[in-house]
């Protein structure tokens, strides 16, 4: 019992350590300047759509008009999810750690497809996350398997080993119908935000380049 307990307060001081270094990592990230970015690019995007709307190019705005908004929106709102769950200190984390989980991989979730709504909307495009955006499709499978169908996913079944939930990171494990084990680590801070994040604002520039050149030839209304 004696070794028990010193094992537990080993435990609990290489974790603080642990901690204490992500906590330094993590500053040094330019998180602000992406979350910036992004955030300025929902209103770049609502901007140059109502003027395009204005200019009989591009009647978005005349026709579908909730559905633009509703999908800008669901991203800024999504991002308030993102940068609430960087904010939130290890300590505050611990107290709501399932619910900041969820509710971050859903965050994703909702940008990836608000955005694929947009193209869809003004491009007549479709944006196949699988082979064209690699790093959003496996943010998207992660999603899926963790917090979307982790008991119905083909022959898998998939549980969080909740001793490993960290606000950076945690441990998945996978179970196939033999019921043979296989683990995998989910780095959430840096990667997978990252990835996220310049993924959306990859897209944005696409989506707004290519309404650009639209605006520059009058003639291509595609709607």
């Amino acid at each position: 019992m004696k070794n028990k307990l010193i094992e537990d307060k080993i435990g609990v001081y290489f974790q603080q350590q642990i901690d204490k270094d992500f906590e330094k990592i993590e500053k040094l990230i330019p998180y602000p300047l992406i979350l910036s970015e992004l955030e300025a690019m929902t209103s770049e995007l609502f901007r140059l759509l109502h003027e395009l709307d204005n200019m009989k190019i591009l009647p978005v705005f005349s026709n579908k008009n909730g559905l633009i908004q509703t999908c800008n929106y669901a991203i800024e709102d999504s991002q308030s999810v993102i940068r609430e769950y960087l904010q939130l200190t290890i300590c505050e984390f611990e107290k709501v750690k399932y619910l900041a989980l969820y509710g971050l991989l859903q965050a994703f979730f909702v940008q990836q497809d608000s955005l694929k709504t947009l193209f869809k909307t003004c491009l007549k495009r479709e944006i196949d996350f699988k082979n064209d955006y690699k790093e959003l499709y496996q943010i998207r499978e992660i999603r899926n398997i963790t917090i979307g169908h982790p008991t119905n996913k083909g022959k898998n079944y998939f549980l969080i080993s909740q001793q490993t939930l960290k606000k950076s990171h945690y441990y998945l494990i996978g179970h196939d119908e033999s019921d043979k084990k296989k683990g995998q680590e989910i780095e959430i801070i840096p990667k997978m935000i990252l990835d996220q994040q310049n993924g959306i604002l990859n897209l944005f520039h696409e989506l707004i380049n290519e309404l650009e050149k639209m605006k520059k030839s009058p003639a291509a209304n595609i709607i």
